[in-house]
């Protein structure tokens, strides 16, 4: 089990253009702890200009010198459509992603489902998996034969419904090319938060995580959700991919980032990390 660092925790200084990537490159080294970076789609260098391969190869050639990988891109597509112009539409649009991860090394490509919001019904979830089965019946091969996951981010709709993720991943448990990214703030409630995490640990379903801690408490652990049964869920199913921090919350992002970072550390280390509360928060910043 490794940490890692969503570009989408500092997305506000990014387009306020207080943070550049470098900068943010800096502030995680000297917090220390963080093994791999997952890119948002639209901090790609030239993403304004469409130039995507080469701002990718510019982000891991910056990244080598601290020893990270490029663990994960974050495009928008969206596999829940209904008309076989947006299938085929989407399709495109995937397989070019699926692209730009395999010839740059990268693992992990994000998705989300989408699809009605109101959908809880068990007479609904065939349907909505036959939907979504007739896209990925046409990328999944593809994705399997350039050795790039597809992981469904559990992005609320049908993406965090338990029995759809259940059925859907099931189906294609053989492929080894789809996945899911557990999102752990992405709940209306514990309950679905939990019965999603059973499915999300199952081993055919490992990807990296996105990590969400709003409310800190003791040991900087998520208060509202329990950080360290989640952890150990994943500890005993042998997990060994990233917890990628996306962190979300509203207090300053440098100060987020680093309590997630020891909040994980913590939980990792079966709370044998020791964190010091008395941290100059100064030395962080380079702005």
């Amino acid at each position: 089990m490794k940490i890692g660092l969503n570009t989408y925790s500092f997305r506000k200084e990014i387009e306020t253009g207080k943070y550049s990537l470098e900068d943010i490159w800096e502030i995680a080294n000297k917090i220390g702890y963080i093994e791999g970076i997952e890119l948002l789609d639209r901090h790609i260098p030239g993403w304004s200009d469409g130039d995507f391969d080469e701002g990718i190869k510019h982000v891991i050639e910056q990244l080598e010198s601290y020893g990270w990988p490029l663990i994960g891109l974050g495009p928008h597509f969206k596999l829940y459509q209904r008309t076989p112009r947006k299938i085929q539409n989407e399709i495109e649009v995937i397989k070019k992603w699926i692209d730009l991860a395999a010839n740059n090394n990268i693992p992990d490509v994000r998705a989300q489902v989408g699809g009605p919001f109101k959908y809880e019904s068990r007479e609904k979830l065939p349907k909505h998996v036959n939907v979504v089965k007739e896209l990925l019946d046409k990328v999944l091969p593809y994705a399997k034969e350039r050795n790039v996951k597809i992981c469904i981010e559990t992005h609320h709709r049908l993406s965090s419904w338990p029995p759809f993720l259940d059925q859907l991943t099931q189906y294609y448990k053989d492929i080894g090319s789809l996945g899911i990214n557990y999102d752990w703030g992405n709940f209306p409630n514990n309950e679905q938060r939990y019965k999603t995490l059973d499915i999300a640990i199952k081993p055919y379903n490992h990807a990296h995580n996105h990590v969400k801690i709003f409310n800190f408490g003791k040991n900087f652990q998520e208060t509202e959700y329990d950080t360290i049964k989640i952890v150990n869920a994943y500890r005993d199913a042998n997990f060994k991919d990233y917890f990628s921090i996306e962190f979300e919350g509203s207090q300053n992002a440098i100060k987020g980032v680093y309590k997630s970072v020891h909040a994980l550390k913590y939980a990792i280390s079966n709370g044998k990390h020791e964190i010091d509360t008395n941290f100059d928060w100064k030395i962080l910043q380079n702005k």
